[in-house]
């Protein structure tokens, strides 16, 4: 079954693209340019392309421009364990990490191997007996566990910069 494609006005078109160029949030001037391409004929492969989105995102975006306008468009998701860590908890979590092996803070039974490096199941306990965080996806362990070394790396070479500069 073939989708009828309703055609933007330029007003419209004008509009959407107003408000893309305004965004703040990626996700939202996405969706923007996507159902501006796609109001003007693209082809749903080349927006999807374009726009890094899948068809049933598109069909849903377009939907909801037709019944709410440019404001359905807007990225309204929160993330259920984005929020998990306080601030000052994920700084705290940052220097444990840094400076400890997990063998000097978790207990023998707590940690994988020697405990000399940290490993996801090491973050995973800790994360729980310190600060009573448990996520619901594996992917979102792996992802605190990145943003922690990226902050740690970044340090490591601003302190090497520093060093270099005297």
């Amino acid at each position: 079954m073939s989708r009828q494609r309703t055609k933007l006005t330029e007003a419209q078109v004008q509009a959407l693209q107003a408000a893309q160029m305004s965004s703040e949030q990626a996700a939202t001037a996405m969706r923007y340019q996507a159902v501006r391409l796609y109001g003007l004929g693209y082809p749903v492969t080349a927006i999807q392309a374009i726009c890094r989105c899948s068809e049933p995102s598109l069909w849903e975006w377009n939907r909801k421009y037709r019944s709410q306008g440019v404001t359905g468009l807007v990225d309204r998701r929160q993330g259920g364990n984005r929020a998990a860590l306080r601030p000052l908890e994920f700084e705290e979590l940052q220097g444990l990490l840094h400076c400890y092996k997990p063998n000097q803070i978790l207990g023998k039974d707590d940690y994988r191997g020697n405990g000399e490096f940290w490993r996801l199941p090491d973050l995973i306990c800790l994360l729980e007996k310190r600060y009573g965080v448990r996520y619901k996806s594996p992917t979102s362990y792996r992802n605190l566990f990145a943003n922690v070394n990226s902050v740690i790396n970044e340090q490591r070479s601003n302190t090497t910069l520093v060093q270099n500069t005297r």
